[in-house]
């Protein structure tokens, strides 16, 4: 059964959707320093994995309520895995960035 994908905007709240758009633009990422990403992969890892935690412990909950060793049914979490995933790359566009400039310097 495959799963309707959620679109950033309806999953992200507004702090979350800033680090999304700066991932997604080259030209804004550029016009940062390393220090300055630095600290945004730092707070964009932070969000991932608390979003991952949210889902670990959801799944758990999930487990003991539906009796089954899955312990998910549906769409149930299913938009907290997507956060976490979105946030994922959000973390892996700006070490790329980041890593491009300290190779640039």
């Amino acid at each position: 059964m495959s799963t309707p994908r959620i679109q950033e905007k309806d999953l992200l709240s507004t702090a979350e959707m800033e680090l999304f758009n700066l991932s997604q633009s080259q030209s804004v990422m550029a016009q940062r320093s390393p220090a300055q990403l630095r600290d945004k992969i730092t707070r964009a890892r932070g969000l991932r994995d608390r979003a991952r935690a949210l889902y670990r412990k959801q799944v758990g909950r999930t487990l003991a309520t539906t009796s089954t060793k899955r312990g998910f049914t549906g769409l149930a979490n299913e938009r907290t895995r997507q956060k976490a995933e979105v946030l994922d790359g959000v973390v892996t566009r700006l070490s790329t960035a980041r890593a491009q400039q300290l190779e640039a310097a």
